[in-house]
């Protein structure tokens, strides 16, 4: 039954709201967006093309700090090998890597962050980081997604959002993460009939998308949840690697961005993301309409 539900749910996003997302959650970032969003929108570059394309460049990490993530890839050198899913996620477990990230956070993102929290009029939280590694898929494996290989969406509520920051050189060579915009994403939808899933998707030639490609230290903030988007496979002998830090905007009065790493470290640094699902992953009505009126 729950299933069911389900279905008609995510039928219902693509005919009424032409979207990837459940009915459910359109409805929510419909409501916040003319609620909320709008008014809030400061006239800056980046805080334009985040409302508009749902992507934006921002200032690339200072050299010190790139050096320093690399280190934590070079301590596990050996580790580096390429695993059953093609993917390796170097460990994040000694206080000093933890305080360089949350330095390198509030140092290099601060001024983002603090006008994404005046667009979104509501607290910005980390919720999980992520080093990851990937590595080529192999032919006989093309068809499997291994590394969010496929076009997908994010299943979350539109104030969740990631920054990715390239650990090294990314080429196309390497298989940079591939972007389709708000609109294009929109536009991609109507292409595809309700029983087109991951994998499947079927993408008109004529729309572009954008490769997030750049020199270590480039950084892109994107709303994953209303951008198509993927993970390109790497060419053989080749990797990428890059840092992941997801954020939510929740309607929480403690103004710390690390607040919900006191309440759960191990979700946080750990990939277990139990902490984003928690703020922007409800599951009923009744949690959307309770969170609704949070935030507005």
């Amino acid at each position: 039954m729950a299933n069911l539900i389900n279905n008609i749910d995510n039928f219902l996003g693509k005919i009424i709201f032409n979207s990837f997302s459940s009915l459910r959650y359109c409805i929510f970032n419909s409501v916040i967006y003319h609620a909320n969003l709008k008014k809030k929108l400061r006239e800056n570059t980046i805080i334009s093309n985040f409302n508009n394309k749902g992507f934006s460049k921002i200032k690339s990490l200072n050299s010190k700090d790139t050096l320093e993530l690399k280190k934590i890839f070079k301590k596990e050198n050996s580790k580096l090998q390429k695993s059953n899913d093609y993917t390796f996620r170097a460990k994040i477990d000694t206080r000093e890597e933890k305080e360089l990230i949350k330095n390198m956070i509030l140092n290099n993102f601060g001024e983002v962050l603090n006008d994404l929290k005046t667009y979104y009029n509501c607290n910005i939280y980390l919720t999980n980081v992520e080093f990851k590694k990937t590595f080529h898929v192999d032919k006989k494996d093309e068809k499997e997604e291994y590394f969010n290989n496929f076009f997908h969406i994010d299943s979350y509520l539109r104030t969740h959002f990631k920054i990715f920051i390239n650990v090294s050189d990314i080429e196309e060579k390497n298989g940079p993460t591939e972007i389709f915009d708000i609109k294009k994403t929109k536009k991609i939808r109507k292409f595809n009939s309700f029983k087109n899933k991951r994998g499947s998707l079927k993408i008109p030639k004529d729309i572009n998308s954008y490769f997030n490609i750049g020199k270590s230290g480039h950084v892109i903030l994107c709303n994953t949840s209303l951008c198509l988007h993927r993970a390109t496979n790497p060419l053989p002998q080749q990797t990428r690697e890059n840092l992941i830090l997801t954020f939510v905007s929740y309607p929480n009065s403690f103004e710390d961005i690390f607040y919900y790493e006191k309440k759960d470290p191990e979700s946080i640094w750990s990939q277990k993301n139990k902490i984003t699902k928690s703020l922007a992953k409800p599951h009923r009505y009744k949690d959307i309409f309770l969170l609704t009126n949070k935030f507005i």
